[in-house]
């Protein structure tokens, strides 16, 4: 391996090229022999540098956005799952509702709404902004990332912000996926 026109193929790599080739490193890092071992050393610490600039690049990018730009960001750089979307339309459609209403209104049962929404809002939170920290949860409460949520109650209404940034790319109230 030459170990220096990888490196400087790294910059142009998508991110599943820069999967296969950490993955292809880390089996190289464990050869017996130790020119091999060292260039994988090597493309791993660049991939690692790469990424790091990568990641502070986005974080630099984002911060410049209004709340509702992030969230076209976040969900244009991620575009949502099938389930993602039903959990963000569901909520549009019915703002005011406890989770397990929200649940059922997505075909499901106790707290799954939640869970998935949260899931989708945990994923996308480095584009978006931190999620609010949970005092009687003790971690973060990751659907408080897009939504409010009266505590007493448990029911969840989208953020102004993302309401607006799920306009701009095609989610709205009333418009079931």
């Amino acid at each position: 391996m030459n170990a220096q026109l990888v490196i400087q193929a790294i910059p142009k790599m998508s991110g599943e090229e820069r999967r296969n080739l950490r993955n292809s490193a880390l089996k190289l890092l464990q050869s017996a022999n130790a020119v091999n071992s060292a260039a994988a050393k090597a493309v791993l610490e660049a991939l690692d540098a790469a990424e790091s600039r990568d990641r502070d690049d986005l974080a630099q990018h984002v911060a410049g956005l209004d709340e509702a730009q992030r969230v076209v960001e976040a969900f244009t750089r991620l575009p949502p799952t099938e389930t993602e979307r039903l959990v963000i339309q569901v909520l549009l459609d019915n703002p005011g509702l406890p989770s397990h209403e929200l649940s059922k209104k997505a075909g499901w049962k106790g707290s799954a709404w939640h869970l998935h929404f949260g899931k989708t809002c945990e994923e996308r939170g480095h584009l978006l902004w931190p999620a609010p920290w949970a005092e009687h949860r003790g971690k973060d409460f990751y659907s408080g990332i897009l939504a409010d949520c009266a505590e007493k109650t448990n029911r969840f209404t989208m953020k102004p912000e993302a309401v607006e940034g799920f306009r701009r790319i095609g989610l709205k109230a009333g418009r079931a996926p």
